[in-house]
């Protein structure tokens, strides 16, 4: 296409009145005689020149306006659940994990489609990312573990649901706000609690952790004045202990524990046995729960005792005594 030149009327004359200011100034410091007049003409050029191009007209194109993130997500408020079968595409509002008060609309736009099962996830408000939404429902979690009424077995029951999927440290701050849990066995009060706390327990990813909450919570009341923890549980393969190379000393345990401690593992059988006819849990999951899973080692047996001369600020008898010294002597040949 050929190019056509035009004069610029405007460029000429700044141009031209540039030229006249200049000889002007020029005429003006040789004193020559037409010195006023050509800076007076060159100036009052200039100045009609600003003038007239001080009236401007600008060209204004009319675009499309582009469809931003926020456009889309007016749209899809708008719209709500529009579903467009002949192109297989389902346009579906996916609601925030928590509504506050604040906001109540839906902020992302899910696409899905139908042909390949694959989805494309818009967000619509940048600072509303997945982990942000995640770290909302932590904290509205951790609010409903602050103001649920642990008297309420209903509610705590709902808590406890909802914790399941989460992470243990998040479970283990319902249950840092008891101190003690206790199950009768005689009159079967606390024993809803007690199932809160099995099921609760058994599902942390760290199961050793789970056991040690569990352990440290529950107490079981056992006759009408006496109680019990899983620290008073005797597990031992055996009703002897022996010791030496040639096990040529040995010791029976109703010698070392004189309180009924022996009896203590009849009582915690026949509570999981109730849990497992309640469908609370596996029975393989409750035996580890109650550490039950391996026989006490003797060092074990050793601790216990121990366990049992501060709870009870007893003397030791000469037979818990000889265990003592013979545990000692021989602790380091023991497997």
């Amino acid at each position: 296409m050929p190019k056509t030149k035009k004069l610029d009327i405007f460029n000429l004359f700044y141009s031209g009145a540039a030229v006249v200011i200049l000889i002007g100034v020029i005429a003006k410091l040789l004193e020559w005689p037409a010195q006023d007049l050509l800076i007076t003409g060159g100036l009052a050029i200039e100045a009609v020149v600003f003038g007239v191009s001080a009236i401007k007209y600008v060209e204004v194109k009319k675009e499309d306006q582009a469809a931003t993130e926020a456009t889309l997500s007016k749209v899809a408020e708008g719209l709500g659940n529009i579903a467009v079968n002949n192109s297989g595409v389902d346009f579906i509002h996916a609601h925030d994990y928590l509504q506050t008060e604040k906001n109540n609309s839906p902020t992302n736009l899910l696409l899905s489609f139908s042909n390949n099962n694959a989805s494309i996830n818009f967000d619509s408000n940048s600072s509303h990312s997945l982990w942000q939404l995640e770290q909302q429902d932590i904290l509205r979690i951790e609010q409903l573990i602050q103001k649920v009424d642990r008297t309420n077995e209903s509610e705590l029951s709902s808590l406890i649901s909802l914790l399941h999927t989460q992470s243990d440290e998040l479970k283990s701050k319902i249950w840092a706000r008891f101190i003690k849990i206790k199950y009768n066995v005689l009159t079967n009060s606390g024993y809803s609690y007690l199932k809160l706390l099995v099921q609760s327990t058994i599902s942390y990813t760290n199961t050793s952790y789970g056991a040690q909450i569990f352990n440290n919570l529950i107490e079981f009341q056992i006759t009408e004045y006496k109680s019990i923890v899983l620290n008073d549980v005797i597990n031992f393969s055996a009703e002897t202990i022996y010791f030496g190379p040639q096990n040529e000393y040995s010791i029976h345990l109703n010698e070392l524990f004189l309180n009924g401690e022996l009896e203590n593992l009849t009582y915690i059988n026949s509570i999981i046995e109730k849990l497992v006819a309640d469908n609370v849990a596996p029975r393989s999951k409750l035996i580890q729960l109650f550490n039950l899973n391996n026989h006490n080692s003797k060092k074990e047996v050793f601790d216990k005792l121990n366990y049992q001369f501060s709870k009870t600020i007893t003397k030791p008898s000469r037979a818990q005594l000889l265990f003592v010294l013979l545990y000692k002597q021989y602790s380091n040949t023991l497997s």
